[in-house]
Protein backbone atom coordinates (compact mmCIF):
# COMPACT_ATOMS: atom_id res chain seq x y z
CA UNK A 1 0.00 0.00 0.00
CA UNK A 2 1.18 3.76 -0.15
CA UNK A 3 1.28 4.72 3.15
CA UNK A 4 3.69 1.31 3.39
CA UNK A 5 5.85 2.69 0.67
CA UNK A 6 6.13 5.90 2.33
CA UNK A 7 7.32 4.53 5.72
CA UNK A 8 9.37 2.53 4.03
CA UNK A 9 10.91 5.34 1.95
CA UNK A 10 11.74 7.29 5.14
CA UNK A 11 13.29 4.83 7.09
CA UNK A 12 15.29 3.96 4.07
CA UNK A 13 16.34 7.86 4.06
CA UNK A 14 17.01 8.27 7.92
CA UNK A 15 19.28 4.94 7.51
CA UNK A 16 21.35 6.08 4.77
CA UNK A 17 21.70 9.67 6.77
CA UNK A 18 23.53 7.80 9.78
CA UNK A 19 27.40 7.27 10.28
CA UNK A 20 28.56 3.89 9.05
CA UNK A 21 29.42 3.37 13.14
CA UNK A 22 25.62 4.23 13.72
CA UNK A 23 24.39 1.85 10.86
CA UNK A 24 26.23 -1.13 12.52
CA UNK A 25 24.91 -0.37 15.55
CA UNK A 26 21.12 -0.18 14.25
CA UNK A 27 21.78 -3.25 12.56
CA UNK A 28 23.09 -5.51 15.78
CA UNK A 29 20.37 -3.91 17.61
CA UNK A 30 17.53 -5.15 15.34
CA UNK A 31 19.36 -8.73 15.59
CA UNK A 32 19.35 -8.72 18.99
CA UNK A 33 15.63 -7.66 19.60
CA UNK A 34 14.66 -7.33 22.99
CA UNK A 35 18.11 -7.87 23.91
CA UNK A 36 19.75 -4.74 22.49
CA UNK A 37 20.88 -3.40 26.07
CA UNK A 38 23.37 -6.45 26.17
CA UNK A 39 26.14 -4.30 25.59
CA UNK A 40 28.28 -7.49 25.27
CA UNK A 41 26.50 -8.67 22.22
CA UNK A 42 27.52 -5.81 20.18
CA UNK A 43 31.54 -7.70 20.11
CA UNK A 44 30.12 -9.87 18.57
CA UNK A 45 30.32 -7.62 15.29
CA UNK A 46 33.15 -6.42 16.83
CA UNK A 47 31.71 -2.92 17.98
CA UNK A 48 33.81 -1.29 20.84
CA UNK A 49 31.67 -0.33 23.74
CA UNK A 50 32.38 3.74 22.80
CA UNK A 51 30.76 2.95 19.57
CA UNK A 52 28.22 1.28 20.34
CA UNK A 53 27.38 4.24 23.06
CA UNK A 54 27.63 6.84 21.00
CA UNK A 55 25.39 4.94 18.03
CA UNK A 56 22.86 4.28 20.76
CA UNK A 57 22.65 7.74 21.38
CA UNK A 58 22.50 9.03 18.04
CA UNK A 59 19.52 6.38 17.69
CA UNK A 60 17.30 8.08 20.16
CA UNK A 61 18.44 11.17 18.92
CA UNK A 62 17.03 9.96 15.55
CA UNK A 63 14.15 8.71 17.99
CA UNK A 64 14.69 5.01 16.52
CA UNK A 65 15.12 3.83 19.51
CA UNK A 66 13.11 5.41 22.90
CA UNK A 67 14.65 6.14 26.24
CA UNK A 68 12.38 3.28 28.44
CA UNK A 69 14.46 5.07 31.99
CA UNK A 70 16.34 1.77 32.79
CA UNK A 71 16.33 0.32 29.01
CA UNK A 72 16.40 1.13 25.26
CA UNK A 73 13.77 0.02 22.56
CA UNK A 74 12.50 0.64 19.52
CA UNK A 75 10.32 3.30 18.75
CA UNK A 76 8.01 0.67 17.35
CA UNK A 77 8.18 -3.00 15.77
CA UNK A 78 8.03 -1.45 12.07
CA UNK A 79 11.44 0.32 12.79
CA UNK A 80 13.13 -2.35 14.12
CA UNK A 81 11.63 -4.78 11.46
CA UNK A 82 12.89 -2.24 8.40
CA UNK A 83 16.46 -1.80 10.37
CA UNK A 84 16.40 -6.07 10.51
CA UNK A 85 15.71 -6.49 7.06
CA UNK A 86 18.21 -4.24 6.30
CA UNK A 87 20.89 -6.83 7.21
CA UNK A 88 21.96 -8.71 4.45
CA UNK A 89 20.87 -12.40 5.52
CA UNK A 90 23.92 -14.41 5.19
CA UNK A 91 24.95 -11.70 7.94
CA UNK A 92 21.49 -11.60 10.40
CA UNK A 93 22.66 -15.79 9.93
CA UNK A 94 26.07 -15.31 11.13
CA UNK A 95 24.76 -12.95 13.67
CA UNK A 96 21.91 -15.02 15.31
CA UNK A 97 24.40 -17.98 15.49
CA UNK A 98 27.02 -15.84 17.59
CA UNK A 99 24.76 -14.53 19.84
CA UNK A 100 23.32 -18.49 20.16
CA UNK A 101 26.73 -19.20 21.15
CA UNK A 102 27.02 -16.70 23.71
CA UNK A 103 23.72 -16.99 24.80
CA UNK A 104 24.43 -21.15 25.40
CA UNK A 105 27.49 -20.41 26.99
CA UNK A 106 25.77 -18.00 29.52
CA UNK A 107 23.02 -20.62 30.13
CA UNK A 108 25.88 -23.47 30.85
CA UNK A 109 27.27 -21.00 33.45
CA UNK A 110 23.86 -21.93 35.00
CA UNK A 111 21.20 -19.59 33.57
CA UNK A 112 18.12 -21.20 32.94
CA UNK A 113 16.23 -18.42 31.76
CA UNK A 114 17.56 -18.02 28.13
CA UNK A 115 15.90 -21.37 26.64
CA UNK A 116 13.47 -19.12 24.56
CA UNK A 117 15.96 -16.71 23.38
CA UNK A 118 18.83 -19.41 21.98
CA UNK A 119 15.59 -20.96 20.63
CA UNK A 120 14.75 -17.90 18.38
CA UNK A 121 17.95 -17.19 17.46
CA UNK A 122 19.16 -21.05 16.67
CA UNK A 123 16.26 -21.26 14.54
CA UNK A 124 16.88 -17.71 12.52
CA UNK A 125 20.81 -19.20 11.83
CA UNK A 126 18.83 -22.57 10.57
CA UNK A 127 20.13 -25.12 13.88
CA UNK A 128 16.60 -26.32 14.25
CA UNK A 129 18.01 -29.05 16.32
CA UNK A 130 19.35 -27.01 18.88
CA UNK A 131 16.51 -24.97 18.69
CA UNK A 132 13.59 -27.87 19.64
CA UNK A 133 15.67 -28.77 22.35
CA UNK A 134 16.03 -24.82 24.06
CA UNK A 135 12.39 -24.21 22.95
CA UNK A 136 11.20 -26.91 24.83
CA UNK A 137 13.18 -26.41 28.18
CA UNK A 138 12.47 -22.76 27.86
CA UNK A 139 9.10 -22.91 27.93
CA UNK A 140 8.96 -25.63 30.82
CA UNK A 141 11.72 -22.58 32.44
CA UNK A 142 9.45 -20.20 31.67
CA UNK A 143 6.26 -21.81 33.45
CA UNK A 144 8.01 -22.40 36.17
CA UNK A 145 8.54 -18.72 36.94
CA UNK A 146 5.26 -17.86 36.40
CA UNK A 147 5.25 -17.00 32.74
CA UNK A 148 2.70 -18.90 31.65
CA UNK A 149 1.53 -16.71 28.47
CA UNK A 150 5.15 -16.08 27.22
CA UNK A 151 5.54 -20.04 27.10
CA UNK A 152 2.64 -20.39 25.18
CA UNK A 153 3.43 -17.37 22.73
CA UNK A 154 6.45 -19.06 21.72
CA UNK A 155 5.48 -22.68 21.70
CA UNK A 156 2.74 -21.54 19.64
CA UNK A 157 4.93 -19.82 16.98
CA UNK A 158 7.51 -22.59 16.96
CA UNK A 159 4.97 -25.83 16.76
CA UNK A 160 4.97 -25.25 12.81
CA UNK A 161 8.35 -26.43 13.32
CA UNK A 162 8.30 -29.56 15.41
CA UNK A 163 7.62 -32.68 14.47
CA UNK A 164 7.28 -35.80 16.35
CA UNK A 165 7.55 -36.36 20.50
CA UNK A 166 9.04 -32.55 20.56
CA UNK A 167 5.30 -31.59 18.76
CA UNK A 168 3.66 -33.83 21.15
CA UNK A 169 5.66 -32.44 24.28
CA UNK A 170 5.00 -28.71 23.03
CA UNK A 171 1.64 -29.33 22.51
CA UNK A 172 1.41 -30.73 26.16
CA UNK A 173 3.06 -27.84 27.61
Amino acid sequence: SEPDEAYQLLLDRLARALDPGTRNTLHVAAVLGPRLNDSALYALADLKVSDVMTGLTTLVQYRILRDGGDHLEFANDLVRAHAYYAVPSPMRLLLHGLIADALLERAAKGDDSLGLEIAWHCMRCGRKEEATKNLLSGARASIKRGAVHEAERRLESGLSSLTGDALREARLL
